[in-house]
């Protein structure tokens, strides 16, 4: 792999493997050359990579902290992006006090909310899959998808899945909402330096859903004074995740 990078990055003195390496769905590295500190990813999902290219596009005009694109395509087969390296440490491997993470919960609130609310014509589900032109199509779509998927699992407690499975089932929704959803907006995935957020990463999750989707994802990981804040700085509660 380091061949590789070397391959698409001139003047490379160092490559560190970074992320979750070990999961061996992407690969991710850092990469410091003679003048700058670069990330290269590369994908294990084929088409992955387009949903994290297209949000990064979508959202480079507006005032978050992202990374940007240097360069991306498909090498032997490999497909990448190449980014600017931002600096800081993931939220999730930082002990703060309650005032400071509420502080910082309440701007993460304010920046999904930018991401939810970025401008595009496209339509629901993944960028780099089928498309939907209605939310119950693709919501259909993702309920047979994740019913599929627990069905095949030997799961220690079958009975959990077996009341998951027949909840889903009778979960009959529709939404005239279109927003672009990160899906996997965690303190995993927002970087703090001093702090602040400097930076928010892992795009290659992002769908075109209703904003409720994205917030369910992030709503597992908040609770008490935090998720107060988070949804002050969203700017509502949502009734009805």
């Amino acid at each position: 792999m380091k061949n590789i990078i070397r391959e698409l990055i001139k003047d490379v003195l160092i490559i560190v493997p970074v992320g979750h390496t070990h999961l061996k769905r992407h690969q991710v590295y850092k990469v410091t050359t003679i003048s700058e500190i670069l990330i290269i990813k590369f994908y294990g999902v084929k088409n992955r990579y387009q949903n994290e290219l297209t949000a990064l596009r979508l959202l480079s005009e507006i005032d978050l902290p992202l990374p940007k694109i240097v360069d991306y395509g498909v090498h032997k087969d490999k497909e990448y992006i190449i980014m600017t390296c931002l600096e800081g440490e993931t939220m999730s491997n930082l002990i703060m006090e309650r005032s400071e993470q509420e502080k910082i919960y309440r701007v993460a609130g304010q920046y999904l909310r930018k991401i939810n609310d970025a401008k595009h014509d496209l339509d629901y589900g993944r960028v780099g899959a089928e498309k939907f032109e209605t939310f119950k199509a693709y919501f259909s779509y993702e309920v047979s998808r994740i019913l599929n998927n627990l069905e095949q699992f030997n799961h220690p407690y079958p009975e959990v899945i077996e009341e998951g499975i027949k909840t889903i089932k009778n979960v009959d929704v529709d939404s005239n909402e279109k927003k672009l959803c990160h899906m996997d907006f965690s303190d995993r995935n927002i970087l703090l330096k001093e702090g602040r957020i400097s930076g928010i990463i892992d795009f290659e999750h992002t769908i075109i859903s209703d904003p409720n989707w994205d917030l369910a994802y992030a709503e597992n990981r908040l609770q008490g004074k935090n998720r107060e804040a988070f949804y002050e700085g969203y700017g509502y509660v949502p009734e009805d995740i």
